[in-house]
C-alpha cells in the first residue's frame, strides 16, 4: 500500500506546474477530492494575490474562508499547508485554466492522499439558477440508521435567493457539521466541506417528503441518512447530557502545562473567580470553533473575574509532540488563557480524569463553575457559527449566565 501511494505521490510532483513558472489565474476554481472511482468532493479554492504580490490561496465552505499557509514549493508543485490543522494541499498547474495534485492529511498517516483537480471558473463566483429543490427549513435527520447505532441530527439549510445554492449545517448531540455548501436541483441534494482535517460530503434524493442519502467522510468512511422536514424537532439539550455524580461535594484535578509543570485545579485556590473549564482537542474543528468564540468571552469579562482553563486531549502521543499542536494553536489565535495536557484524544481517558461527571461523550465538553467553586452547567459539544440562529442564541445565553455569575 505504501508503495502505491508514494508512486502517486512522485507522479503528481512531476505534473509540469507551467513551462514558464507562471501562477494560475486569479480568481474562483471549482475544486473535487476524488475519493473512489465514482465519487469526489467539491469545494471552491480561491486564488488571489498579496500586497506584496506573492500568491494568496483560500479554500472557501459556504461563509467560511480558509486562508492556507504557503510552504516552500517542491520543484513545479506549490504546496500549501492549513494552519490549524496537520494537513497540506499540493497544487500544479495542469494546462491555462485546470490544477491538479493531492490533500495530504497527516493527522490521520502519511498515507492518507486524496487526488485534487480544479477548474477556473472566473473572478466571480455566480450562483445555480438551475431547477430549485427547495430544502429550506429545518429537517429532523436520523444517521447510520441501518446499523445498531444510529444518531440523530437536526439539519437546518437556507437557499440563497432565487438560486438551487444551499447553504446550513447538520447539527448533532455532540456538535454541528460546520460550514456546509451545495446546490439542490431536480430533486437531488449535494452538500460539502473541506476545512483540512475533514472533507464532509452529503448525497441525497428528495422521494415524497423525505431525503434519502449517503454521507462520506473522506474516502475512510460512509453511512447512509434520511431526514424528513420538521420545523419543531429538537435534540436533545446539550446540557443535560453531562452532569455532576450526586455523591461528590467536592473535586479536583492535576495536569501538567506546556512547560510541563504541575497545575492543580481545587474549589479553594479559584475561589471569587467565575470558571469555564473546556475539555477539548486541537485536531477537533468543533473545538477550534468554540475556542474562537471563548476568545470573545475572555477578551470580554477577563477584567471582570472570568478564568478559562482549557485541557487538551491531542491525537500525538508524546508529550512534546501533544504541547507542539497547543503552542501552535495558541500562536495561531493569540490566545492568552490557561492551556493544559490531559493526554490522548480519549472520551474515557477524559471521563476517568474528570472522575466527578458522570461521562465525557464529546469533544469539547465545558464546566461552568461558579465563585463558590460550585459546577452550575455542563455542556455538550459545540454547535458554532455554521448553524446560524442556533448559534447566535447559544452566545447570547451564555453571555447572560457568565454575567450572573460575575455579579453573584
Amino acid at each position: 500500500m505504501r508503495k502505491i501511494f508514494t508512486g502517486l505521490l512522485l507522479t503528481i510532483a512531476t505534473l509540469n506546474y507551467s513551462s514558464a513558472n507562471t501562477p494560475p489565474a486569479l480568481g474562483y476554481w471549482h475544486s473535487e477530492l476524488s475519493i473512489n472511482d465514482s465519487t469526489s468532493i467539491p469545494f471552491t479554492l480561491i486564488t488571489e494575490k498579496k500586497p506584496n504580490n506573492e500568491l494568496c490561496i483560500k479554500v472557501k465552505n459556504a461563509s467560511e474562508i480558509i486562508c492556507l499557509k504557503a510552504l516552500e514549493p517542491k520543484n513545479d508543485t506549490l504546496v500549501y499547508a492549513f494552519q490549524d490543522f496537520n494537513s497540506k494541499l499540493y497544487i500544479t498547474k495542469d494546462g491555462k485554466d485546470a490544477l491538479k495534485g493531492y490533500w495530504q492529511n497527516l493527522q490521520r498517516s502519511e498515507d492518507y492522499i486524496l487526488p485534487f483537480n480544479a477548474s477556473y471558473i472566473g473572478k466571480t463566483l455566480e450562483s445555480s439558477d438551475a431547477s430549485i429543490t427547495s430544502i429550506e427549513g429545518k429537517w429532523k435527520t436520523v444517521f447510520n440508521y441501518t446499523s445498531t447505532t444510529p444518531y440523530p441530527a437536526l439539519g437546518v439549510f437556507n437557499h440563497m435567493a432565487g438560486s438551487a445554492n444551499v447553504a446550513g449545517t447538520f447539527l448533532t448531540e455532540t456538535g454541528d457539521y460546520r460550514f456546509l455548501d451545495g446546490v439542490s436541483t431536480e430533486g437531488k441534494v449535494q452538500l460539502s466541506c473541506f476545512d483540512g482535517t475533514h472533507a464532509f460530503l452529503f448525497e441525497a434524493d428528495l422521494v415524497a417528503d423525505t431525503l434519502w442519502g449517503t454521507f462520506y467522510s473522506g474516502n475512510h468512511w460512509k453511512t447512509k441518512w434520511y431526514a424528513v422536514k420538521d420545523n419543531s424537532f429538537q435534540l436533545a439539550d446539550p446540557d443535560s447530557l453531562t452532569y455532576v455524580r450526586k455523591s461528590l461535594d467536592t473535586f479536583d484535578f492535576t495536569f501538567k502545562d506546556l512547560e510541563g509543570n504541575d497545575f492543580t485545579y481545587s474549589q479553594s485556590n479559584l475561589e471569587g473567580k467565575v470558571v469555564l473549564i473546556q475539555i477539548m482537542g486541537t485536531w477537533c474543528p468543533n473545538c477550534l470553533d468554540e475556542t474562537k468564540y471563548y476568545k470573545e468571552l475572555q477578551e470580554k469579562y477577563k477584567d471582570q473575574g472570568l478564568e478559562i482553563i482549557a485541557v487538551c486531549y491531542e491525537a500525538s502521543k508524546s508529550f512534546e509532540a501533544q504541547t507542539k499542536s497547543v503552542q501552535r494553536l495558541i500562536n495561531n489565535y493569540e490566545l492568552d488563557y490557561t492551556f493544559l495536557i490531559g493526554g490522548n484524544a480519549s472520551k474515557t481517558l477524559a471521563s476517568e480524569q474528570f472522575y466527578f461527571l458522570n461521562e465525557i461523550i464529546s469533544f469539547p465538553t465545558s464546566i461552568y463553575i461558579n465563585k463558590k467553586g460550585e459546577i452550575v452547567k455542563v455542556h455538550t459539544g459545540f454547535n458554532g457559527p455554521g448553524t446560524g440562529q442556533v448559534y447566535l442564541d447559544y452566545k447570547k445565553e451564555t453571555e447572560a449566565l457568565i454575567e450572573q455569575l460575575l455579579a453573584d
